[in-house]
């Protein structure tokens, strides 16, 4: 056999193992220190592999010869960093082999910056290494309150839900429910406040 003592494995990254075997010096490489590189596929098989080397005995000299095998496609699981900031985000997927990818906002009720995704999901496998990409909160979306004082109370109140507003407390001089064709006398906030989503405006109508 011209097989050797086999050197341990060496981890190399996106390139998977290298096993080195040391050979009689009558089954060398020419030229002299040229690399032998023979694929054996996605799976290290020690018998196909000497397989492949006695085939290209007949080329062999003498000296070493050093067979580099694919060690496949590593893969990892994406971590969940949802929840934290960017660089503690960064951080945690940096230690788990993975690259920062793209990063993106989207309006979100959660503090500006914050880590609300990822691309792909948290949990997902995935080859490393490769991207991550961060989806962070651009803060909450913000409205700006319309005008609806003069209006009906019933055109306020739906106008206000089309935006995606509520109705907060209403007064009127009676004290109860008010009619929806009673007129709007005032609002808080203000018509032209900015206010995030789903916030209500207090309403007063009838007569002041």
């Amino acid at each position: 056999s011209h097989r050797a003592d086999v050197c341990p494995v060496v981890e190399t990254g996106r390139i998977g193992v290298v096993i080195e075997e040391v050979l009689p010096a009558s089954y060398n490489v020419a030229p002299t220190d040229e690399v032998l590189a023979v694929t054996v596929g996605n799976l290290f098989d020690a018998g196909r592999a000497q397989q492949e080397l006695n085939n290209l005995s007949a080329s062999l000299q003498s000296g070493n010869v050093t067979l580099a095998v694919s060690g496949g496609q590593r893969m990892g699981v994406v971590p969940n960093v949802v929840g934290m900031a960017r660089p503690d985000a960064e951080r945690v997927l940096d230690q788990a082999g993975f690259d920062v990818g793209d990063v993106t906002e989207q309006p979100s009720q959660t503090a500006r910056g914050e880590v609300v995704d990822t691309r792909p999901r948290p949990g997902t496998e995935t080859p490393i290494p490769g991207p991550v990409g961060l989806v962070l909160s651009g803060g909450p979306v913000t409205i700006q309150v319309p005008d609806v004082v003069g209006r009906s109370f019933a055109q306020a109140r739906q106008l206000l839900q089309q935006l995606g507003l509520g109705v907060g407390d209403v007064t009127s001089p009676n004290g109860g429910n008010p009619d929806g064709s009673a007129l709007v006398t005032s609002q808080s906030p203000a018509a032209g406040a900015q206010v995030t989503a789903g916030s209500k405006i207090t309403l007063r109508v009838g007569s002041e």
